[in-house]
């Protein structure tokens, strides 16, 4: 899987996106994972999954460190 944008799209929605499909594939995934298999900056990985978690799209379990759907994307 890649976040890389396709011609005329918007380069953070692209990966905000594609971090939306990947946690919906695997039913949960860990930060680590979404930078390799997205080849995703930090920084950038960071600011998007805040966003996600805070906008509802995912949810953030502390204890095991995942990342799974959130209410929002079954809406």
């Amino acid at each position: 899987m890649s976040a890389k944008p396709t011609e005329g799209s918007v380069k953070s929605a692209d990966r905000a996106l594609a971090i939306i499909e990947l946690v919906a594939d695997r039913g949960t995934a860990r930060f680590q994972d979404i930078l390799n298999d997205l080849s995703l900056a930090r920084s950038s990985a960071h600011a998007l999954l805040r966003t996600l978690v805070s906008t509802g799209w995912l949810q953030h379990n502390p204890q095991t460190r995942m990342y799974s759907l959130g209410l929002r994307a079954w809406q």
